[in-house]
């Protein structure tokens, strides 16, 4: 009997395109409440051995938009970044693995699991204001995509990492914060949200917490970045309050 060699998986043009994390995680192979989440959304999850976790980390996403005209994406879609990453998902697929049968899960209007699955891969930890923070990149990554796949990569393996947070002793994200809403016991969401309101607030299109971490500073996102995301997540919280 002929064994099939297992498939290297290789995110190249996905790379190239500042989608530069990635993470083949075997189904069956998930702790039992991530499988349960995933079921509920997904029936078709049998159909299914792999789960692909994206993300972008750093500049090199915003830089790929820039070129691509991000001002004119956003004239022609309400989440560009969005629509990008599936665009180019899509297109990888069709180009080396056409075959395959895939279903993009995220981004989705369902729930999924993002964080979770990151805490596997080993890429986020908690931080104390309720941003995923990665030994080598910071706070500055995002969940860009989770892939399910009737796919035979190889899987991935977490690189064993601890936060760095247990060990910062200078805890500039708390003194940093003006609606002194992070502390080491808790985040205080509804202080974050209402400062963030207020007409001459310092972090309607930033967080100045965020922003004075040390940790993969090289790696923090350019100005015109921060102000898109922060921009988009305040006219949400408009919408809600």
């Amino acid at each position: 009997m002929t064994v099939k060699p297992p498939i290297i998986f290789k995110p190249q043009s996905l790379i190239k395109k500042g989608l530069n994390l990635h993470f083949v995680f075997d189904i069956q192979q998930l702790p039992q409440s991530i499988l349960k989440e995933l079921e509920q959304q997904n029936s078709d999850l049998n159909d299914f051995t792999q789960l692909i976790l994206v993300a972008h980390a750093g500049k090199p996403l915003w830089e790929t938009l820039a070129v691509n005209g991000m001002t004119q994406l956003q004239k022609q879609s309400s989440d560009p970044i969005d629509d990008f990453t599936v665009s180019s998902i899509n297109g990888w697929f069709k180009q080396h693995h056409p075959t395959l049968n895939k279903k993009i899960i995220y981004p989705s209007t369902l729930p999924t699991p993002l964080q979770a699955l990151g805490q596997l891969a080993h890429w986020h930890h908690p931080s104390p204001f309720l941003v995923g923070i990665n030994n080598l990149y910071g706070t500055w990554f995002a969940y860009r995509a989770a892939v399910l796949c009737n796919s035979d990569f190889i899987t991935s393996e977490p690189i064993k990492s601890q936060s760095p947070c247990n060990t910062c002793q200078s805890k500039v994200c708390i003194t940093q914060c003006p609606a002194q809403a992070v502390s080491e016991a808790a985040f205080n969401m509804d202080a974050c949200l209402q400062y963030r309101l207020k007409e001459n607030s310092l972090c309607q299109n930033t967080c100045l917490a965020r922003v004075a971490c040390p940790v993969g500073k090289s790696q923090q996102y350019t100005d015109e970045q921060i102000r898109y995301h922060y921009g988009v997540s305040l006219k949400m919280i408009h919408s809600v309050k």
